[in-house]
């Protein structure tokens, strides 16, 4: 008879223990053929502008929220070649000077790199990827 009303016990805990992940994720896991989908949250698309302009990259927030930092990319994130932004409110923009970024303890205007594209990741956003062209002497 005790081991019937622990079994019940443990039984009615699992059930209240899932039924308040599900409610913890928004009930995104139902329907979509995932199982909890917590982990893996979907970022809203990052709304911004990318320029190149007198040896500077240039970052745009085009949304309507302030963006708390981040980390800017040149080609792919892979190279690790990056240098860090601070807050840019709705409509400003953060100037980025190429020398101040490295390859292999150089400058990139020293290595001659060509840059293709500019990686932006900002905390809370999906990363965005800008193709851009400028050679470096």
């Amino acid at each position: 008879m005790r081991n019937r009303i622990w079994k019940l016990v443990i039984a009615m805990c699992l059930v209240a223990a899932g039924s308040g992940m599900f409610l913890a994720c928004g009930g995104e896991a139902a329907g979509s053929g995932m199982f909890l989908a917590c982990g893996g949250e979907k970022k809203p698309p990052l709304l911004a502008e990318v320029g190149v302009a007198h040896q500077s990259i240039y970052v745009w927030n085009r949304g309507a929220q302030a963006w708390p930092g981040g980390k800017v990319f040149l080609n792919d994130r892979s190279q690790n070649i990056s240098r860090p932004m601070g807050t840019i409110q709705p409509k400003g923009f953060a100037q980025l000077p190429i020398r101040e970024f490295r390859q292999g303890g150089k400058s990139v205007l020293k290595t001659g790199l060509e840059i293709t594209s500019v990686c932006v990741e900002v905390e809370g956003y999906a990363t965005a990827k800008f193709p851009i062209s400028w050679k470096g002497k």
